[in-house]
């Protein structure tokens, strides 16, 4: 399964940081980390969004899921496939501790906003009953060097 964590909708606060670029090598190592895993027939890609201060665009509040679509290019026109694609955006409530923190601290704010959201939210129905969200959290919980205790 193939995964992206997506840092751009953040505050210009940011960009006098190195936290967008960190987070895209969380992203990195996390998609290898999940290279070989499946948790749904149905679901081969998932994007997650992350906000954090910026009040421009607002999140999606529950999960999208896209079985079989085409996208479209705003700016050509041009049309590509979408095959089973899940889509989730994430609030980082957390301002204040992402914007001071360092190298494995970032991995592991992100990983404790993205397993707990992922512990609470309820998937599409299209999907729900064939993902197997626990193994996933689970595999998450170890990529990020997060026990279960820390949600209990």
């Amino acid at each position: 399964m193939k995964i992206l964590i997506n840092p751009f909708y953040f505050g210009i606060e940011f960009n006098k940081t190195t936290i967008r670029e960190d987070i895209l090598g969380i992203s990195r190592e996390l998609s290898a980390f999940l290279a070989e895993k499946n948790y749904s027939s149905k679901v081969n890609y998932i994007q997650i969004i992350l906000f954090c201060n910026f009040p421009f665009v607002q999140p999606h509040r529950r999960p999208k899921y896209v079985g079989d679509s085409m996208g479209r290019v705003v700016t050509t026109g041009d049309t590509f496939p979408i095959y089973h694609e899940l889509y989730v955006d994430i609030i980082i409530e957390n301002f204040d501790e992402l914007i001071a923190a360092k190298g494995p601290e970032v991995a592991s704010i992100i990983g404790r906003e993205v397993i707990a959201y992922f512990e609470k939210v309820e998937l599409p129905m299209k999907i729900r009953k064939s993902f197997d969200k626990v193994r996933f959290v689970d595999d998450l919980r170890e990529f990020f060097n997060i026990p279960k205790s820390q949600f209990s």
